[in-house]
């Protein structure tokens, strides 16, 4: 699955976007969020988020089975992780 977010459509603190996101994250619907732009599903098990921070960044999230409970605590802290794997 693909999904597309704009944090910069949504007025929740940070705190408040983890709680939303993971409550999207186990629901599979991205639609219903101020953030969400797009979801398409391409047939995979894992998600691929591309994620416009409030400061126009560019995040790219991956979330698989292995790593849903840790992205349903914090999304950023997972993101964290994976950028910090990708240097």
């Amino acid at each position: 699955m693909k999904v597309t977010l704009d944090r910069r459509y949504c007025t929740r603190w940070q705190a408040a976007c983890e709680t939303c996101f993971a409550t999207r994250l186990e629901q599979e619907n991205f639609d219903a969020s101020d953030c969400g732009l797009e979801m398409v599903d391409d047939g995979r098990k894992e998600y691929e988020f591309h994620i416009t921070d409030r400061d126009g960044s560019q995040k790219t999230l991956t979330v698989t089975p292995q790593n849903m409970a840790d992205a349903m605590d914090s999304w950023l802290l997972l993101w964290q992780q994976q950028a910090g794997q990708a240097s």
